[in-house]
Order: structure tokens, then C-alpha cells, then sequence
């Protein structure tokens, strides 16, 4: 085997680890979180975070993490601090940018981060030309342990856990996909939480 041969392999394996770490990370974080919501007294402590340089530090860590090479595009207009529970809403943006990335085609994949805030809203995009979602599996993909990924790459929970936090933030989340088309995530979310919103 040649030195070149050598380079690439050493080369693949790294990536596959970043994979592997990056996944194990995430699964992590949204077991805690589902301990969280089921532990007697959990109270969530909600306090002002800026969500726009969260998006950007998340594509910082998860882009190397996949391994992927995908081209991530950030674009925010503005400031947009929200009050959240700064854990729970960084596991929805890992969420959705790794979703979106994983979903890309090597080489020629986009996604693009877009926010900005109107009035008293905050509005965050994630988009990607990936694959798409069929009709059928549209309606299912915040159900828990619901996958499109092949067998080993997901437990179908991270939607089901950002569908959960988004909800308890009084916000939205919405989503537009056709196969083959790409796939566009929409959230919305109240720059200010309520008394309901911040119990338990």
C-alpha cells in the first residue's frame, strides 16, 4: 500500500470517528434532556440567550463533527435574544443543522441558517438540498423513534425532542420538502417566554 493510499485511509478512519463521536454526543444530550422532563422537581430556568450566535457555534462544532463535506451558509439579520432554556434550545439547533447536513450530497450539498426577528418574533430557517422527505413520512417525523436514516445513524428522537422544547417555548416549528427537492425548516419563536411557559 502506498504512502498516498496510507493518507487517505488514515483520512477516512478520523472522519469516521468524528461520526461516531458526534453521534454519541448527541444521543447524550437528548437522553439528559429526556431525563430532565421525567426527574420529579426539574425546573427549567429560563434566561435570555442569543440565538443567532448559538446557530453560529453550532455550525462551527457540527459541520467538522459529520465529517461531511457539505457547504453551510450562515445568514442573520439583526440581534435575536430570546428567553429559553439556553441547553434545550441547543439541542434543537444541533438538531436541525446536523439533520440538514446528514441529508446533503457529498461534494454539492448546501444548507443555509437564516434568522431574523419580526416584531416580537424570532424566525429561524434551516434549508438544505438534500433528499427530501416523502408525503407519507412528513407526518411522522416528530413521532418518537421514527427514522428516515438507515439502521445504526439514528434513534428517532431528535425531532421528537425539538418538537417538544419549541412547543414549550410557546414557538412553531413547520416543514416543506419534496423528494429530491431539498428540505426547509421553519422556527418561530417568542422573543419573550411567559409564566405558563417557564414552569416545569
Amino acid at each position: 500500500m502506498s504512502a498516498a493510499e496510507l493518507q487517505k485511509m488514515e483520512t477516512r478512519v478520523r472522519e469516521m470517528f468524528q461520526v461516531a463521536e458526534s453521534g454519541i454526543k448527541r444521543i447524550a444530550g437528548t437522553v439528559e434532556l429526556m431525563g430532565n422532563y421525567s426527574r420529579a422537581g426539574y425546573s427549567r430556568q429560563v434566561r435570555p440567550y442569543d440565538v443567532f450566535q448559538a446557530a453560529r457555534e453550532v455550525v462551527d462544532l457540527v459541520l467538522p463533527a459529520t465529517g461531511r463535506k457539505v457547504h453551510v451558509e450562515t445568514c442573520f439579520v439583526g440581534e435575536a435574544s430570546v428567553e429559553c432554556v439556553p441547553e434545550e434550545l441547543n439541542q434543537v439547533l444541533t438538531n436541525l443543522v446536523q439533520n440538514a447536513i446528514e441529508a446533503c450530497p457529498e461534494e454539492i450539498g448546501r444548507v443555509d441558517v437564516s434568522g431574523h426577528v419580526e416584531g416580537e418574533i424570532l424566525e429561524l430557517r434551516v434549508k438544505d438540498n438534500g433528499h427530501g422527505i416523502k408525503p407519507e413520512d412528513k407526518q411522522r417525523i416528530f413521532t418518537p423513534f421514527f427514522t428516515t436514516k438507515g439502521p445504526g445513524r439514528g434513534m428517532g428522537m431528535g425531532l421528537t425532542i425539538v418538537w417538544r422544547v419549541v412547543a414549550s417555548l410557546g414557538g412553531t416549528l413547520s416543514v416543506e420538502s419534496e423528494p429530491g427537492q431539498g428540505t426547509e425548516f421553519l422556527l418561530r419563536l417568542p422573543l419573550r417566554a411567559t409564566a405558563q411557559r417557564t414552569a416545569a
